[in-house]
């Protein structure tokens, strides 16, 4: 490891809800509840995972890491907006990069992510 001389400040915080992990898997996109988050590991993933949603007339937001900042905010305001019809999510990890989210389940739709190094 390559030190950089800056110094760093570790913060360590109290979980303020039980994280709780479930004993079976989703099954089907159809059974999907509000304030669920299903995390894809590529745009491809996303689009199809949302379409899917769509046909079965859940209404969803989508976020990833190249989503223009303000589209990322407009669309995390629709999921979190209890007024809002949107209550499900699809998104990249980009999703746990600082935005507040009002996510109830976290759901993998894939357990791999392929890294691409150049060279």
């Amino acid at each position: 490891m390559i030190s950089t001389g800056e110094e760093v400040e570790v913060r360590n915080y109290k979980r303020l809800t039980e994280l709780k992990i479930e004993d079976k898997s989703l099954g089907s996109l159809s059974n999907t509840e509000p304030g669920d988050c299903i995390v894809c590991f590529n745009k491809n993933d996303i689009y199809t995972v949302s379409r899917h949603l769509e046909s079965l007339g859940k209404e969803v937001a989508v976020i990833y890491g190249s989503l223009p900042p303000n589209t990322k905010l407009a669309m995390a305001s629709k999921f979190n907006d209890p007024k809002d019809t949107c209550k499900i999510l699809v998104a990249t990890d980009a999703v746990g990069m600082g935005l507040n989210l009002n996510i109830r389940r976290i759901i993998f739709y894939s357990i791999n992510k392929i890294q691409l190094l150049e060279n």
